[in-house]
C-alpha cells in the first residue's frame, strides 16, 4: 500500500464528546479538535456524572482551564488510537504518555489508573464518537489524497470495549477506500450493535434519524459533513454515500422533522473551518450551532 494508507497498520481518529445539548432541538457543531462547544448539567455526557457536574459548575463560574480540556482529549484521543492497534491489556501509561505527549504525572493527575479512563467511557450513558475511517479489508486508497485511513473490520471489538453506542459516519475518510468498503463499513457496525448516522446504502438511512432510548427518554442524533474531498460522496449524487452540509436546506428539514420523534437531539456536523453566522440555520430551524 502506498505511504498514508495505514490500511495494516489501523490508526483512526476518535473523538469522544459531550452529546446531548439542553434543548428539544440544539446542534452541536465539532470540527477536526473534536472540543466540547456546549454542556449541560443532567444531560447524558461521555464523562462520569461527578466530574461532568464539578466541570459545568466550573465553567459557568467562568473559571474553565483549557489546558485540562486538552489534556484529557490527547489522553483520551491516544487510548482510542492504541485500543486499535493492540489489546487493552497490552496498553501501558508509560506508552500512553508518549503518544499524547504529556508525562507520567499529568497523567495522573486526571486519572488514577489505566482502569479508570476505560472506565469514565464506559460509564457514558450515550457514547457518540466519529468514525474517521471505513471498516473493511476491500477497496484501494483514493488517488491524490495525502491521507487514507481504513481498518479491519475486527478491530470493531475495540469500539464495543469502550461502550461506543453510535458513530458517525459523515467526515472526510469514510469514502478513503471506495464505495464497497463503505458498506463493508455498515455491515460491521450492525454486526458489532453500534448505530451510525450520516451516511448509508440510500439516501434514506443517510437522512435517518437515530434514536436512542436512556432513562424514559428519547435521543436523536443526526450527522453530517461540511468537508468532502469529491462532491460524488454526497449520497444525492451516489451510493453509498453520506449527508452532507454545504447546502444546509436537507439538514434543517430533516431537523424540523426530528423535533417531533425525539426530546433531544443532537446534530453532529464534522467541518474544519467554523461555519459562518450566515450559514448558521438559526432562524430557520430554530437550532443553535456553536
Amino acid at each position: 500500500m502506498p505511504p498514508g494508507s495505514y490500511y495494516n497498520k489501523p490508526k483512526y481518529f476518535i473523538e469522544p464528546v459531550p452529546i446531548i445539548m439542553p434543548a428539544p432541538c440544539f446542534a452541536q457543531w465539532v470540527g477536526g479538535n473534536g472540543l466540547p462547544l456546549m454542556r449541560h448539567e443532567g444531560v447524558l455526557c461521555s464523562e462520569s456524572h461527578k466530574k461532568f457536574k464539578l466541570e459545568n459548575q466550573t465553567m459557568r463560574q467562568g473559571k474553565t482551564d483549557l489546558r485540562v480540556i486538552r489534556t484529557k482529549k490527547a489522553i483520551r484521543d491516544a487510548f482510542c488510537a492504541m485500543i486499535m492497534e493492540m489489546d487493552y491489556p497490552d496498553i501501558t501509561i508509560k506508552e500512553l504518555t508518549q503518544r499524547a505527549m504529556i508525562n507520567r504525572n499529568t497523567f495522573y493527575l486526571h486519572y488514577d489508573s489505566m482502569d479508570a479512563l476505560l472506565q469514565e467511557l464506559q460509564d457514558a450513558d450515550i457514547f457518540m464518537v466519529n468514525n474517521e475511517f471505513p471498516f473493511s479489508n476491500r477497496g484501494e486508497p483514493m488517488e491524490d489524497k495525502q491521507f487514507t485511513f481504513c481498518c479491519d473490520p475486527k478491530y470493531v471489538k475495540a469500539l464495543n470495549e469502550m461502550g461506543v453506542d453510535i458513530v458517525s459516519l459523515a467526515n472526510n475518510h469514510t469514502l478513503d477506500y471506495g464505495r464497497d468498503a463503505l458498506s463493508d463499513t455498515f455491515t460491521t457496525l450492525d454486526g458489532a450493535g453500534i448505530l451510525y448516522a450520516g451516511a448509508g446504502e440510500t439516501k434514506e438511512r443517510a437522512y435517518e434519524l437515530q434514536i436512542i432510548e436512556k432513562n424514559g427518554k428519547k435521543f436523536g442524533f443526526l450527522a453530517a459533513s461540511r468537508v468532502v474531498p469529491e462532491s460524488n460522496w454526497k449520497v444525492e449524487e451516489r451510493t453509498p454515500g453520506m449527508l452532507t452540509a454545504y447546502d444546509d436546506t436537507k439538514l434543517v428539514q430533516l431537523i424540523k422533522e426530528a423535533r417531533s420523534g425525539c426530546d433531544f437531539l443532537s446534530v453532529y456536523i464534522y467541518a474544519a473551518p467554523a461555519p459562518s453566522p450566515s450559514w448558521a440555520p438559526r432562524d430557520s430551524c430554530g437550532a443553535t450551532w456553536g
